[in-house]
């Protein structure tokens, strides 16, 4: 009884592991926004739609970073 409990412990925990790493997200972080610039023949609207999504993702997202990304994205 003792074996099978643990082997349950084990196959439980192996689950677990196997599959921690596809419902982790990944942390963004400002360097992130650089990816995200203005293409050619998209409105500024859209630009800026798409960047404040962008921006959301970030935790605690410094406003400097933030103005400096949009400048340089355009």
């Amino acid at each position: 009884m003792e074996a099978e409990l643990k082997r349950k412990e084990t196959k439980s925990l192996t689950t677990l592991v196997r599959q921690s790493p596809r419902k982790k997200e990944k942390m963004k972080y400002a360097p992130s926004l650089l990816g995200v610039k203005q293409e050619v023949e998209e409105s500024l609207r859209v630009y800026m739609e798409r960047f404040n999504k962008a921006c959301l993702e970030i935790i605690n997202l410094p406003m400097e970073a933030v103005v400096m990304r949009l400048v340089n994205g355009l």
